[in-house]
């Protein structure tokens, strides 16, 4: 593929980036959306070593669905840039991965799905949407929530705003247990920002905003 263009590319539509380990099952989940075969899918994990991007409809609304290789090393910088240019991510896990995944809630732009609920494989304080992409179970739900989760089509600069508002509040409550998430969330929130203005954010920017909720202190 080729390099990753801007949020909202291919005139305004919104780009929902489906990330996880591997194995976690992503392309047979990205497959069941779209209601097609368009990504390789192969019980060996690793097979997708690339990154897939697909236009589909989503209850009415178009996006742009991408599927990438699971998080490993080699593959850092490419999920890194995904991530960044995403309009909503969609972190996939197995079922039968989800012991080793730390409960907590995701940010409002990001959204847990538990793949092969098939297996019947719960875990307690896990705020995620159960899924599997083999028999169909949950798919619409998952769908729906996506569409839910979509910014406006006509979003403005003042919806920006309000998002990285949401984003701060959001850090400042995890900062007294979560300091590694409410990290991760406050940078969101510098590129956010910085996207609008058409301009990257500095490391001053971001060692400013991160001493206003003494991180790492």
């Amino acid at each position: 593929m080729g390099a990753v263009s801007s949020k909202g590319n291919f005139c305004g539509i919104p780009r929902v980036v489906v990330t996880g380990p591997p194995n976690a099952g992503k392309s047979s989940l990205v497959n069941r959306i779209v209601g097609r075969d368009v990504a390789l899918v192969h019980p060996t994990a690793g097979t997708t070593r690339d990154w897939i991007e697909v236009e589909t409809p989503i209850c009415g609304r178009r996006v742009l669905l991408v599927d990438t290789p699971g998080e490993a090393e080699p593959f850092k910088n490419l999920l890194s840039t995904l991530k960044r240019e995403a309009d909503l991510l969609i972190e996939v896990v197995g079922a039968e991965q989800l012991s080793s995944q730390k409960p907590h809630k995701p940010p409002k732009h990001r959204l847990l799905v538990v793949n092969k609920a098939d297996l019947g494989i719960r875990l307690e304080g896990v705020n995620a949407l159960f899924v599997s992409a083999l028999t169909g179970d949950g798919i619409e739900d998952l769908k729906e929530e996506i569409r839910a989760r979509l910014p406006d089509a006509s979003d403005s600069a003042g919806g920006v705003v309000e998002k990285v508002k949401a984003l701060l509040k959001e850090a400042e409550e995890l900062v007294e247990g979560e300091i590694e998430l409410a990290a991760e969330v406050l940078r969101d929130a510098a590129e956010e920002l910085a996207a609008t203005l058409n301009a990257n954010p500095t490391q001053g920017l971001l060692e400013q905003i991160f001493g206003r909720f003494c991180i790492g202190k």
